[in-house]
């Protein structure tokens, strides 16, 4: 969910390019490793008929880091990126509801 904060200008705009360019890097490093789990989580998909929940959890954190980038180059938030492999929202919500059903 992102409720817009940014007031884009060409200044702003600049500043964004030049400030992301670490986050760009150590995600272009990710994306470089996702490729070759997407490679390993398909021979899973055919071999077992499943995909490892931590290779899609590895996938879903490389998705949602360059979401908020592009969200930070879009100006729809003031705020910079955060460096984090978070898996969101819905991951505590999931452990909530797993320790609730457990004895």
């Amino acid at each position: 969910e992102i409720q817009s904060q940014g007031v884009p200008s060409v200044g702003s705009a600049l500043l964004r390019l030049i400030m992301s360019i670490p986050s760009a890097i150590i995600l272009s490093a990710l994306a470089t490793v996702g490729a070759v789990i997407w490679v390993i989580a398909s021979v899973f998909i055919l071999i077992q008929e499943d995909y490892p929940e931590g290779l899609y959890d590895f996938q879903r954190g490389i998705t949602r880091w360059a979401a908020r980038l592009v969200a930070y180059h879009a100006s729809l938030v003031q705020e910079y990126p955060p460096f984090a492999f978070d898996m969101g929202p819905e991951d505590a919500a999931a452990s909530a509801t797993t320790s609730d059903t457990q004895p």
